[in-house]
């Protein structure tokens, strides 16, 4: 009787263990994929705050304000270096998405100000940005 309790035990323990691990890779593997996701935002939103740039510089006037085209460099590395930080899984992502989001929205209100039809990208893959990070911030 003994040893057929502790026959079942060890089944009931390695069952466990067996269910944990497949919850957890499953887990593991949809947590990489948002990482992922939220990467390639990044980059999206990189990409277009570089064209924006070259936009509102070339525009001139109050539109290439130096406190805009400041936010908009603020914004092209924030989106790069979080890239960089979801792409190699680093410890410190959540806290670089955290600054990334604040950036991405500061950049989006301020290029949205301009009511520019020409800007409206660049302000869709800020907000869209600013959310992705934000979940990686949670």
């Amino acid at each position: 009787m003994k040893r057929m309790f502790l026959v079942l035990s060890v089944m009931g323990l390695f069952l466990t263990l067996c269910v944990g691990a497949f919850y957890s890779k499953a887990q593991s593997e949809q947590v990489k994929g948002a990482m992922s996701g939220c990467e390639e935002q990044c980059v999206r939103c990189q990409t277009t705050c570089e064209k924006a740039t070259a936009y509102i510089k070339k525009a001139g006037g109050k539109t290439a304000s130096s406190q805009r085209l400041a936010l908009l460099a603020d914004c092209i590395a924030m989106c790069k270096t979080s890239a960089g930080f979801l792409g190699r899984d680093s410890q410190f992502h959540p806290k670089v998405c955290k600054l990334c989001a604040d950036v991405c929205a500061s950049c989006a209100k301020s290029c949205e100000e301009l009511n520019d039809p020409k800007l409206k990208d660049c302000v869709e893959e800020c907000k869209k940005c600013t959310e992705s990070c934000n979940r990686m911030a949670e």
